[in-house]
C-alpha cells in the first residue's frame, strides 16, 4: 500500500469516527427539565452588596465595610476588603494585607496586594 493510500485511509477513518461521535452526541436525549439556579446572595445581601459597592466606588471605605459586614454571606465583605486592599489610595496595615493574601491566595491582582504589602 502506498503512503498516499494510507494517509487517505487514516483520514477517512478519522472522519468516520468523528461522524459516529457526533451521531451519538446528537442521539443523546436532552433533559427538558429546567434547572433552578440558586442565587449566591439573598435579595437583602445583594442589596447590601450593591450599597457597599456604591460606597466603595467613591472611596467611602468605612461605610463600605460597615454595609458589607451586615450581609449574612461573607462574599460582599470579602470583595469590599479586596477592593480596599488593592486600591492605590487605601492605607492598609501589614497584618491585614498578609491575612487576606493567606486566606485568598487565588484572588486576582495578587501582585498588587504583594506590592502594597511591601510598601507597608
Amino acid at each position: 500500500m502506498e503512503r498516499d493510500d494510507m494517509e487517505r485511509d487514516i483520514c477517512r477513518l478519522s472522519i468516520r469516527g468523528g461522524l459516529i461521535a457526533l451521531a451519538i452526541a446528537l442521539a443523546t436525549p436532552v433533559s427538558s427539565e429546567t434547572r433552578t439556579i440558586t442565587p449566591i446572595l439573598t435579595a437583602s445581601d445583594a442589596q447590601l452588596a450593591k450599597d457597599a459597592f456604591k460606597a466603595a466606588s467613591t472611596s467611602q471605605w468605612e461605610m463600605a465595610h460597615t454595609i458589607s459586614g451586615a450581609a449574612s454571606n461573607p462574599l460582599p465583605r470579602q470583595v469590599i476588603e479586596w477592593l480596599f486592599l488593592t486600591d492605590a489610595h487605601g492605607v492598609a496595615e501589614f497584618r491585614r494585607l498578609a491575612r487576606f493574601i493567606r486566606a485568598h491566595p487565588d484572588w486576582p491582582a495578587r501582585s498588587v496586594l504583594e506590592t502594597n504589602l511591601e510598601k507597608t
